[in-house]
């Protein structure tokens, strides 16, 4: 299934279809590390969330981040 939101992801770049992605701010994050223990991908949230680029082919876009997340550094936005 992972295959296929890749290959979506990829052809709503093409077609610049608005999709949504996550959104990062590096200055509310207090580097818990709450994010990357909740990410059943096993990513590395925090450090993403530190480059202010969430973006990973590898993310299912769950929210597990986001809902677990005490400063609430990580939010939805549609792009």
């Amino acid at each position: 299934m992972a295959s296929f939101m890749v290959i979506g992801s990829k052809l709503g770049k093409m077609l610049h279809i608005k999709g949504l992605r996550l959104s990062a701010d590096k200055n509310a994050c207090v580097s818990c590390h709450k994010c990357d223990r909740s990410c059943p991908m096993s990513l590395n949230v925090t450090e993403k969330v530190q480059k202010e680029n969430m973006y990973d082919s590898e993310c299912i876009l769950c929210g597990a981040c986001i809902d677990n997340c005490p400063k609430k550094a990580i939010t939805y936005r549609i792009k």
